[in-house]
């Protein structure tokens, strides 16, 4: 007189274990490179407006213009200003502020031709 008993079977788990591990990794992957990707674009558009607003405190509009394109990058927006009304004997001093577009990003930079 045994009592009669079903073998359950844990048979599968682990491999559906291992594949949400993988689906799981292979997400976060994705996810990491397409952050890195974004970062590595936002850097060149800053690299672009930094170039562009150092070109314009030494030459003005056209060299501003012409550093953002040799970047890669479209000026959008430029400005300059004699700061606080200070004006060295012999010259000016200005304050440059650029915006330049690449791709879908866009970066802000500030230079000036002024001493530290």
């Amino acid at each position: 007189m045994g009592i009669n008993r079903r073998a359950v079977s844990d048979g599968g788990q682990a491999a559906m274990l291992v594949m949400a591990a993988v689906v799981l990794s292979v997400t976060l992957a994705f996810g990491v490179g397409a952050l890195s990707l974004r970062a590595v674009s936002w850097s060149r558009a800053q690299s672009a407006a930094d170039a562009a607003a150092l070109a314009g405190a030494r030459g003005g509009f056209t060299e501003a213009a012409r550093a953002a394109t040799l970047n890669g990058a479209t000026l959008l927006e430029f400005s300059g200003r004699d700061p606080a009304g200070a004006h060295p004997p012999g010259g000016n001093w200005v304050t440059i502020t650029v915006t330049v577009a690449i791709g879908g990003d866009t970066a802000t930079a500030r230079a000036s031709n002024m001493p530290p």
